[in-house]
C-alpha cells in the first residue's frame, strides 16, 4: 500500500492561516518521526485555526490509522472529501483504511473514485490492485498494478504487489524478476502501516522469501543477510525467515540460534517460537518443542497450525488423549490448516492426523470416520486411503480394505505400502473363503 503523501498545503483562507499552515507543516514533521500523539495535536490546532482545511483533515486521519484508530480515522477522509469532493488523495487514504478494516468493498469503490478524480494516479491502482488481491481477483489486481507501474516505471511498491501476487500463486520466477526491480528501484519501501504496525516493507526480505519457497535456500538466506544488513529494526522477522532457511537447509543449529535472535528482539511474535518448536520436534526434543508450541498458542490461540505441531509431538511422544485435543481443536478453527511437518513431510490435514491416533488407541470406527472426512476434503489423499483401507483390514473388511489400497495405488503407483497391504488382504480374503 502505498503511504499517503502529505502533499502542498491547501490554500488556507479563514484568518489565522498561517499559523495553521505552521501547525500542519509541524504536525507532518511530528508525523514522519512516527510520534502520532504531537502530530495529532498540531493537526488538531490547524483545523480549529482553519476549519476548512482539508489536508489537514486527511493527514490528521492518516495519523489516527497509523495509531490503528480507524473509525476515527475514517471520520477525518469523510470531512476532507466533503470539504474537498475532488480531493483523490483522501479517498486514497480513506480506502487504506477500510482495506485495513477488511472492508475490501468500501475500499475498491474509493480507490476507484481516486482514480475516476485522477486517472494518473498511481498509489490508487497499487492499492486497488491489492484488495482486488485479497478477494482473490488475480486478473483484475495484476491489470491495475499492470497500470500504476505503466505510470510510473520508479514505482517500487506496485512491483513489490505484483511480486507477492506471484509468489502466492507459486509463480516464483516473476515474483523474482518483480522483486529485482523493487530492489533496483528501492529497496526499503515506505507504506501504509499494516495490521502488524509495520510501515515499511524490505524488498530483499521479498525476494528472499520467494526463493525460500522455491527452495533455493542458499539464495534466500543471502537475501535475508542483506535485508538484515540494510534494515536492522527489523531483525526479528527477518531472523526468523532466515531461520526458516536454514531449518529446511538442514542447518537446525543455525536455524534455532536465528529462532533464538527473534524470540529476544520480539518476544511477542508467535511465530518463531513454531519455528523453533519444530526445529526441536526435528531433533526430538519434544519437551522443548511442546514448550515453544504452548507459547506460540498462548500468543495466538486461533492458530490451526500451532496446534496441529503441538499435536504432532504429543503423537510422537504417545500422548495421544492431548493429541486428540489439539487436533480437535484445530479443526474448529480449520481441518486443513497451511502446514508442514517438523521434518519437512507431513500434511495439513487436522481429520487425518486425529485419524491417525484413533488408529494408534485401536478405536478403528472413529479413525474410519475420520479418514472419511480428510478424504472429502482431499480426495487426491494416498496416504489418507491407504490407512482406511488398514482400518478395514483389522475390522476384517477385506473388499473394503482392497478398494482403499487399489485408489491409493492409482493416485501413487509406487505407494510401496500400500501395495504390501494390498497383498495382505488379498491373502487374507483368501484365507477366509476356505
Amino acid at each position: 500500500m502505498a503511504k499517503a503523501n502529505e502533499g502542498k498545503p491547501l490554500p488556507a483562507t479563514q484568518p489565522g492561516a498561517r499559523s495553521a499552515v505552521a501547525y500542519y507543516n509541524s504536525g507532518n514533521a511530528y508525523r514522519g518521526k512516527n510520534d502520532y500523539d504531537r502530530a495529532i495535536a498540531d493537526y488538531n490546532e490547524a483545523i480549529r485555526l482553519d476549519p476548512t482545511y482539508a489536508v489537514a483533515y486527511n493527514n490528521r486521519g492518516v495519523a489516527y490509522r497509523d495509531k490503528k484508530d480507524y473509525d476515527r480515522a475514517i471520520a477525518d477522509f469523510n470531512e476532507a472529501v466533503r470539504l474537498d469532493p475532488n480531493f483523490a488523495l483522501a479517498y486514497n487514504s480513506r480506502g487504506i483504511t477500510y482495506k485495513l478494516k477488511r472492508d475490501s468493498d468500501r475500499a475498491v469503490a474509493d480507490y476507484s473514485e481516486a482514480i475516476r478524480i485522477n486517472p494518473k494516479f498511481a498509489p490508487a491502482y497499487n492499492n486497488r490492485g491489492i484488495a482486488y488481491r485479497d478477494r482473490k481477483d488475480f486478473d483484475h489486481a495484476i491489470a491495475d498494478y499492470n497500470e500504476a507501474i505503466r505510470l510510473d516505471p520508479n514505482y517500487a511498491n506496485a512491483y513489490f504487489s505484483r511480486a507477492a501476487l506471484y509468489q502466492g500463486t507459486k509463480d516464483y520466477g516473476r515474483a523474482i524478476m518483480d522483486y529485482s526491480e523493487a530492489i533496483r528501484i528501492k529497496p526499503i519501501i515506505p507504506i501504509a502501516a499494516t495490521e502488524t504496525g509495520e510501515m515499511h516493507v524490505n524488498a530483499y526480505h521479498g525476494r528472499g522469501t520467494a526463493y525460500r519457497d522455491q527452495g533455493d535456500w542458499d539464495r534466500a538466506i543471502a537475501d535475508f543477510n542483506e535485508a538484515l544488513r540494510i534494515d536492522p529494526d527489523y531483525a526479528a522477522a527477518y531472523n526468523n525467515q532466515r531461520g526458516v532457511a536454514y531449518f529446511y537447509k538442514g542447518d537446525d543449529n543455525r536455524a534455532i540460534a536465528d529462532y533464538h535472535e527473534a524470540i529476544r528482539l520480539n518476544s511477542n511474535d508467535a511465530s518463531p517460537y513454531n519455528n523453533r518448536g519444530n526445529a526441536y520436534a526435528k531433533r526430538k526434543d519434544y519437551d522443548r518443542a511442546i514448550a515453544d508450541y504452548d507459547e506460540a498458542i498462548r500468543l495466538n490461540p486461533r492458530s490451526a497450525l500451532y496446534l496441529m505441531n503441538r499435536g504432532n509431538a504429543f503423537l510422537s511422544k504417545k500422548n495421544y488423549d492431548r493429541a486428540v485435543a489439539d487436533y480437535t481443536a484445530a479443526i474448529r478453527i480449520t481441518p486443513l490448516p497451511s502446514v508442514i511437518g517438523a521434518r519437512g513431510e507431513g500434511h495439513g490435514n487436522a481429520y487425518f492426523k486425529r485419524g491417525y491416533v484413533f488408529d494408534q488407541k485401536r478405536d478403528y470406527d472413529r479413525a474410519i470416520a475420520d479418514y472419511n472426512e480428510a478424504i472429502r476434503l482431499d480426495p487426491k489423499f494416498a496416504f489418507a486411503y491407504n490407512n482406511r483401507g488398514f482400518m478395514h483390514y483389522q475390522k476384517k473388511e477385506y473388499d473394503r480394505a482392497i478398494a482403499d489400497y487399489n485408489e491409493a495405488i492409482r493416485l501413487e503407483p509406487n505407494y510401496t505400502l500400500a501395495l504390501n497391504n494390498r497383498a495382505n488382504a488379498y491373502r487374507a480374503r483368501q484365507q477366509l473363503k476356505h
